[in-house]
């Protein structure tokens, strides 16, 4: 009889096995036969390799009950929209083989996969093991909506790439989203929301194993979900959905390897992670004066946003250069609270000079983000180049990126003296989550108000794809060079760190999407800005209301 041990590497081979033949099958058959038959092949190597995780992780009644629901819940929701057209009107082609009805068998296949795969990355981001054993009916659905969003952005690249290069399905009526309606993208939330929530109430009605799990073993479903995501930033159609990946993409990557890394490498973890530990310092006697202060600025939040906000209405231009002189005095206002006005100082003064030395020598040699100028909408230049509001925009969305990167992956808006490696992990994350804010500013700013020209255009709405890799490159380099000092520097904050002290600057950046999706430019561009954003804001937000554990079974890594 063979021991655990040997059946468990048994297991792992048989998965890493087909994970890499899926990837081939991707990646080389794709190229060399043809596409058609490989990603039929790939989407059920890939749905077989969820399955056997699930049956391994979850034990064979919580498996089989998540395949079930995924697979007929998918297929009923499919089946209803070719029918009725109730969203919007579709129809598949014979490109995807077998069917059952007007549903290839391949679909509920794919959505099993993927929404598995989005169900463990979650798990990992939000409680930081892969299966969720805590919180109640509310934090369920949190959990499915966040995995809605992780599973629906990768919709972004496929769906494009399905109509226009496999033409496995058709679009009747076409879309403003290259050619898909944005009726589509809301049906996706909406039908993962529905599935996810029926599973998170039924699981906890069956039993979980009580094993730990290897790093090895908790990072393939995110491997999984990579590499069925990964390969658009190569063969994406059209060429600008491929600059999305590495941020629809990457950010949850990254939030769920960071457990996975903490407990693989102990020195990588940070004494006290969670935000109540963070309290007031012993010199701090009233906090009357923190919440009048905060009341202050939330009113005038709201009236630059009520302002803004009829001013856009009555046809105006969007006063960019007003909202980024208020929201970085807001934003540098809060970090002077927050972390004590030196701390603060340095933040703001590293961004700024930083984002200006790379825009400067980005406008004048083309080398980093492509070759642009910017005009006059944006006021006097610095140097003649560099528009005045530039520098304080990087500190304006780099500050709540940087606490939203501290929250995903320590549980903390503030840390601690961390180990190197995690400086270079958090800068990294939170470059990609404020850039892509990038993913729809920079079309609105270039084609809609003029504020710079793209003087050879590009692929993505007439902008390079470099363009994004020099604000990955800017606002990393500037991240880390606040992360490296930061801790040298006394933590002296003016008042207690309170859920809604934190909140603030998230909102701050919560509002950036939103507005996008009301102006948005090109209309494309509005379907982007909440997978782009949203999945660090829900992220965020959820890791401060992080339930402690309820469950008499919990799967830990080991």
């Amino acid at each position: 009889m063979q021991s655990q041990p040997m059946k468990d590497r048994l297991v792992i081979a048989a998965m890493l096995t087909l994970l890499f033949t899926g990837a081939a099958a991707q990646a080389i058959f794709a190229a060399a036969l043809g596409s058609q038959l490989p990603l039929i092949l790939s989407n059920m190597i890939f749905s077989a390799l969820a399955l056997i995780h699930a049956w391994h992780m979850l034990g064979w009644k919580r498996a089989v009950t998540f395949f079930g629901l995924v697979f007929v819940l998918s297929w009923i929701a499919e089946s209803l929209s070719i029918a009725t057209c109730l969203a919007t009107c579709y129809h598949y082609t014979p490109v995807m083989g077998w069917r059952l009805g007007q549903v290839p068998l391949v679909v509920p296949l794919g959505w099993f996969a993927m929404i598995y795969n989005s169900y463990v990355i979650v798990n990992l981001a939000a409680e930081g093991q892969p299966v969720s054993t805590k919180g109640n009916g509310i934090w369920m659905a949190w959990l499915a909506l966040l995995t809605a969003f992780v599973m629906t952005t990768w919709d972004l690249t496929l769906d494009p790439y399905m109509v226009i290069k496999e033409q496995a399905w058709v679009w009747d009526q076409g879309g403003a989203y290259f050619g898909i309606p944005f009726a589509n993208y809301v049906s996706w939330v909406e039908t993962v929301f529905i599935i996810g929530v029926v599973y998170r109430m039924v699981e906890r009605g069956l039993p979980l194993p009580q094993k730990k799990l290897s790093p090895w073993m908790t990072s393939i479903p995110v491997v999984g979900y990579a590499l069925m995501s990964l390969p658009d930033m190569f063969i994406g159609v059209p060429v600008a959905t491929r600059v999305l990946t590495p941020f629809t993409t990457g950010i949850p990557i990254l939030m769920a390897l960071a457990p996975i890394i903490q407990m693989r490498l102990p020195h990588f973890r940070e004494a006290g992670t969670y935000l109540q530990r963070l309290v007031a310092p012993a010199h701090v006697v009233n906090d009357r004066g923190s919440r009048l202060l905060l009341t202050v600025l939330g009113a005038a939040f709201l009236a630059h946003i009520g302002m803004n906000g009829l001013h856009l209405i009555q046809g105006g231009r969007l006063p960019f250069d007003q909202m980024t002189v208020f929201f970085s005095g807001f934003v540098v206002v809060h970090a002077c609270y927050m972390l004590g006005w030196r701390r603060a100082l340095w933040f703001f003064t590293a961004t700024a000079f930083i984002g200006f030395i790379f825009e400067y020598i980005g406008v004048k040699t083309g080398l980093i983000f492509g070759r642009y100028y910017y005009t006059d909408v944006l006021g006097w230049k610095i140097l003649g180049t560099v528009s005045w509001p530039i520098p304080l925009a990087y500190f304006m969305v780099l500050y709540p990126s940087t606490m939203m990167a501290n929250l995903a992956i320590h549980g903390t808006p503030v840390t601690r003296k961390l180990h190197w490696g995690w400086s270079v992990f958090a800068a990294l994350l939170s470059a990609l989550i404020m850039s892509a804010w990038d993913l729809t500013m920079d079309p609105y700013m270039s084609l809609q108000q003029k504020a710079w020209i793209w003087t050879d255009g590009g692929p993505y709405f007439g902008i390079p794809l470099r363009n994004f890799a020099g604000w990955v490159l800017t606002t990393f380099t500037a991240g880390l060079a606040y992360r490296l000092i930061e801790h040298r520097i006394p933590l002296k904050p003016m008042g207690h760190m309170g859920k809604w002290v934190v909140i603030a600057p998230i909102l701050c950046y919560a509002v950036l999407p939103i507005g996008d999706l009301v102006m948005g430019y090109p209309e494309a561009t509005k379907v982007i800005a909440p997978f782009s954003m949203g999945i660090a804001v829900i992220a965020a937000l959820m890791r401060m209301g992080e339930p402690a554990g309820e469950a008499d079974n919990p799967q830990q890594i080991e």
